[in-house]
């Protein structure tokens, strides 16, 4: 029977040794996962913030036009007539009038 237990042993041996490589094979992969999501996730900020700064160059842009145009659609207040100035007198009103005979 000693025969018997000694493969048992040593099968059980090698299942232990290739689980603490198979493990070892698990964490490297890992490792090379996370540095390789790190160098994506940095890549990603830096084009986002590209193209963010990019869009608020357009944007600052656009508001620039539209002012533009605003502006020129305004009327200039120098050629437009003033508008006339409101009668500080009061209306008369139609009880306080006398009739006529």
């Amino acid at each position: 029977t000693r025969n018997s237990s000694s493969g048992i042993n040593a099968e059980y041996g090698d299942v232990l040794v290739a689980r603490t490589e198979d493990r070892a094979a698990r964490n490297e992969m890992k490792e090379g996962l996370l540095s390789i999501a790190e160098t994506m996730q940095i890549e990603l900020d830096t084009r986002r913030d590209d193209i963010l700064s990019l869009r608020d160059t357009l944007r600052q842009k656009q508001l620039a036009e539209e002012a533009a145009r605003a502006a020129a659609l305004e009327p200039d207040p120098a050629s437009s007539p003033s508008p006339k100035p409101v009668s500080a007198k009061k209306p008369k009103s139609p009880k306080g009038a006398k009739k006529k005979k």
